[in-house]
């Protein structure tokens, strides 16, 4: 999850980032979720790297059939991206 605040909320909390990262997991058929880190980022290129390497760590340390979710965002989100980047060049 993304989330944008301002600098000055940030100051006021003690914390320097623009953007804090979070990465949860959610067991099936439970409203809880289980924490797996959280990063303070000054811009939104810098928390999806954070994201991306946070699910890599954690994916890693999975067995292949659960880590497939995760796995199967990374491969998405980098499509997702060098479309993005393919559109707007010349």
């Amino acid at each position: 999850m993304l989330t944008s605040t301002t600098p000055e909320d940030l100051a006021a909390a003690g914390q320097d980032g623009a953007y804090r990262c979070w990465a949860a997991a959610y067991p099936l058929h439970e409203a809880i979720s289980i924490p797996l880190g959280s990063h303070d980022a000054p811009s939104p290129r810098l928390a999806l790297r954070w994201l991306r390497e946070r699910t890599r760590n954690v994916t890693d340390q999975l067995d292949m059939a659960y880590a497939q979710p995760g796995r199967y965002w990374l491969r998405d989100e980098l499509g997702r991206v060098v479309v993005r980047w393919s559109e707007t060049e010349p």
